[in-house]
């Protein structure tokens, strides 16, 4: 008799373990923003389903949970509002088909949040039973104001700026932003057909608003790392008087320097540092320059900020020009930073807005490395560059964007050193390709432009 009660309970435990918890969620009244307004929330403004999985209420440490079909997921975590769909007001909703936690013991405590308007509506927490469960919120909201400080979108009407000299060489428009980490801004432009005779307009983003920027702003901390959606610091806004918009993203927050030009000074390629005994050879490539008078080279380490350590004459070669610079005082076993600063014969400033990393050491490949092809963009040649740590079999593979092989560089042994290979896309058609380094448990991945 004990041994059955025994096996019974660990059968119940067993089915409350793995049972699927069934909700149908609603709320028949309609969601509205904060009193004293209390205006019907936006008809596309989605409900989030939170596990509050701490069960001490609603907080910051909470999310949603995850979707699938195995325990400690659900069968979805976002609804629409759809009252009419269930003979509500329309911006009431109820979850149809009925949201379902494939539960595991504990029971789960949820509650549901709405964000959108600049308002957060979250509701009272609620549990399982065992059964389908009727779960009605009509008055279990508390609702707070939202306050975006994120930057979303940035609008630029070119007829609003001061008619320019014929001789214009200096910037016609600088703003300090401040981006938020992951948040996308969109950049429009909008300008007239003959507005300075030009159709063209340049955006370029650089990390920062203080020092030698164009924004030349007092606020320098912290520094974003913007880069427009197309990789680059710089876009055309190409017939900018039809109305354009660009992305640009920044992984982490801080303020940066956004300032537009119908006058392009450098239109920017790569830049790579290459690590050697006592030395760093810094390499970078332009696609165009006009009017530029040299390339100052920057350096920093982790300890120390950036410092001009020399410089280069412009080609000033319309087509775009290849440099090097080779740094000398480099120490072995120190990590540096690099970057450019773009002098031009006017005096102002064009920062790079892309910095390289190299550690020089004596002759001796220490770690797996794959470092940016060079020059990218390219056409039709470029060399990549790559050190092994150890003698392994090696693939080097160039794909396109679909995933799809297009030729092998190399598949062998190899032995421990910096090595170098060349590549030629001209039978390729123009676009982004992909190159990936295999060496032993080592892997990485990098991204080529060819242009044609």
């Amino acid at each position: 008799m004990l041994r059955c009660l025994l096996i019974c309970s660990l059968l119940l435990v067993a089915g409350n373990a793995f049972a699927d918890y069934q909700y149908v969620i609603y709320n028949s009244t309609g969601m509205t923003t904060c009193p004293p307004e209390s205006a019907p929330l936006p008809l596309d403004c989605m409900g989030m389903i939170y596990w509050d999985q701490n069960e001490n209420g609603p907080d910051a440490a909470d999310a949603p949970p995850p979707v699938g079909a195995l325990p400690g997921q659900c069968n979805f975590n976002t609804f629409p509002l759809n009252g009419e769909a269930g003979g509500f007001p329309p911006h009431a909703f109820l979850t149809d088909p009925m949201f379902i936690y494939h539960g595991s013991f504990p029971v789960p405590v949820f509650y549901v949040v709405f964000e959108c308007a600049g308002v957060r509506l979250t509701s009272r927490t609620f549990t399982g039973n065992g059964a389908i469960m009727d779960v009605q919120l009509d008055d279990a909201w508390t609702c707070e104001a939202i306050v975006d400080t994120c930057l979303h979108a940035v609008e630029l009407y070119l007829w609003d700026i001061p008619s320019l000299p014929e001789d214009h060489r200096r910037i016609v428009y600088t703003d300090c932003i401040w981006l938020c980490a992951g948040v996308p801004v969109t950049m429009h432009v909008a300008g007239l057909d003959d507005l300075w005779g030009v159709r063209h307009a340049y955006a370029t983003i650089a990390a920062g608003c203080g020092g030698e920027t164009a924004c030349n702003s007092n606020v320098v901390s912290p520094a974003a790392s913007p880069l427009w959606e197309n990789g680059q610091t710089t876009v055309d806004f190409t017939e900018f008087w039809q109305g354009t918009s660009f992305t640009l993203n920044s992984p982490v927050a801080g303020w940066a320097c956004l300032y537009v030009d119908i006058f392009l000074p450098v239109e920017q390629g790569s830049i790579d540092a290459v690590a050697g005994d006592g030395r760093v050879t810094l390499n970078w490539n332009t696609l165009s320059e006009t009017g530029v008078d040299r390339f100052e080279v920057l350096r920093k380490t982790v300890t120390s900020e950036y410092e001009v350590i020399g410089s280069i004459p412009a080609e000033n070669n319309a087509a775009g020009s290849h440099y090097s610079f080779l740094d000398e005082q480099a120490i072995n076993d120190v990590s540096y930073a690099y970057t450019l600063s773009v002098v031009n014969l006017d005096g102002s400033r064009q920062e790079w807005g892309v910095e390289v990393n190299a550690t020089p050491r004596a002759n001796i490949v220490s770690q797996f490395a794959l470092h940016q092809n060079y020059p990218n963009p390219f056409n039709p040649e470029t060399q990549i560059e790559f050190d092994l740590a150890a003698s392994e079999h090696v693939t080097l593979t160039v794909f396109n964007t679909s995933g799809q092989t297009v030729t092998e560089l190399v598949n062998g042994t190899l032995e421990t050193g910096a090595h170098t290979v060349n590549f030629n896309g001209s039978v390729l058609s123009a676009g982004v390709y992909f190159y990936r380094l295999q060496a032993g448990s080592f892997t990485e991945t990098r991204k080529m432009l060819l242009l044609k």
